[in-house]
């Protein structure tokens, strides 16, 4: 299913705080139900963003916590809906109900809804609320959370596909690596906008410390964080790999 949405000149002045509510302009070829249930949750999220520009403003967090959570859920359920179609399964496939696994090595990593690279997922946030604050600190705070949020679900996705998986699996020690589970990267996806809000809330140099504090943890614990997993994927190294080789 597939649908495209646009917004006039004037309502995107809306999203960044420097204009009053505008036109819709709707174009779709989906089916009625999800174009009207789109229309009907941007519409309030707009409405709502537009009478906040009278209430005092947060450093904290965006003044519209529904519109926070309206985003989560939306990423989140399209990143699902199209993982489904991708293939991939909603839960570990050994058929155990359980919230986490914390063994890398075994066939239940990124099976489960939270493992230790939930929290390489929290550091997406984190980087992704610095960078879009460098470069676009003149849009809201609810712009550059979508932003990452939508950056967020679109790796999630692409990260479930061949090419990547294969990847994965020639690279790093990832031997039997198939995709993650929905639940898996749903939970990845609410992990990047729980590290957005965090460093949103600390600021840069708490955000540093935090970063470089689970960097040095994950190394610890598992001989895996975001900076190898990167180094893993783009420039493999074979001393890497077997130092990360299991115990």
């Amino acid at each position: 299913m597939s649908f495209s949405l646009w917004i006039d000149r004037r309502l995107w002045r809306i999203a960044t705080g420097r204009s009053s509510v505008g036109e819709w302009r709707l174009s779709t070829h989906a089916d009625a139900v999800s174009c009207g249930t789109s229309f009907v949750f941007l519409q309030w999220w707009i409405s709502d963003m537009s009478s906040d520009e009278r209430a005092p403003q947060s450093n904290f967090l965006p003044t519209d916590t529904r519109a926070v959570i309206l985003v989560s859920l939306m990423v989140s359920l399209i990143s699902a809906v199209v993982l489904a179609w991708l293939g991939q399964p909603f839960w570990c496939e050994c058929g155990r109900w359980q919230l986490a696994s914390w063994d890398i090595w075994s066939a239940h990593n990124s099976q489960h809804p939270v493992d230790p690279y939930t929290f390489t997922h929290v550091l997406h946030g984190i980087l992704f609320c610095g960078f879009l604050w460098m470069i676009g600190s003149r849009f809201s705070v609810i712009v550059r959370y979508s932003t990452a949020m939508v950056a967020e679900g679109l790796w999630e996705v692409l990260e479930n596909t061949p090419l990547v998986i294969d990847r994965y699996r020639e690279a790093t020690i990832s031997l039997d690596y198939y995709g993650d589970s929905i639940a898996n990267s749903v939970f990845d996806i609410l992990a990047c906008g729980l590290g957005f809000l965090v460093a949103q809330f600390l600021g840069l140099r708490w955000s540093v410390a935090v970063f470089v504090l689970v960097e040095a943890v994950l190394a610890w614990a598992i001989r895996d964080n975001l900076t190898l997993n990167v180094i893993m994927l783009v420039c493999p190294l074979e001393s890497i790999k077997q130092w990360q080789m299991p115990p």
